[in-house]
């Protein structure tokens, strides 16, 4: 089973019931995603499955990047006072869908909106803070790179993301 394209968030029950196995994930979702959402603080994009449930969502947000001290001279082209970016703030997948390559559905779809974000207010550069160090090959498979040694920020310039996309 999977879901079509993401839909945007528009009710708390959304929320409801959904479980990723990652407390911080399920209860950011559960508890805040709507009002967030509602504020204008995130834009939160839903996978629903054939009877409306969520199975997996996606938030994303604009931010404005400021120097990262840890940054290799890479990342350092984007991580700079003045340029701006988009953060995947949170992202999800309900248990029961998880190891069946739809996490990277989930991922491919989110750098979709991103790209479409971009198209209306550019930016250069994609983030995202990988929960834990056993999800960074996760993220690498996708063209995320860490913005140096041992960090779980990790990064991917538009132009790439772009470049991906044309390619399928």
């Amino acid at each position: 089973m999977s879901w079509g394209q993401l839909v945007p968030m528009s009710h708390p029950a959304q929320a409801e019931g959904f479980f990723s196995g990652r407390s911080s994930v399920d209860d950011w979702f559960r508890h805040r995603s709507f009002a967030a959402t509602e504020q204008g603080r995130v834009a939160t994009w839903l996978a629903l499955d054939t009877t409306g449930k969520t199975v997996g969502f996606v938030a994303l947000k604009s931010i404005g990047l400021v120097e990262e001290q840890e940054a290799n001279s890479k990342a350092r082209r984007y991580f700079s006072a003045g340029e701006s970016g988009i953060l995947i703030a949170q992202m999800g997948l309900v248990v029961s869908m998880q190891g069946q390559g739809l996490g990277g559905k989930l991922l491919a779809q989110a750098l979709q909106k991103c790209l479409e974000s971009a198209d209306i207010a550019p930016c250069r550069v994609i983030v995202l803070d990988a929960a834990d160090e056993s999800l960074v090959p996760f993220y690498e498979r996708f063209g995320f790179r860490p913005i140096g040694p041992g960090q779980l920020r990790m990064y991917q310039s538009l132009a790439s993301v772009r470049k991906a996309f044309a390619a399928i």
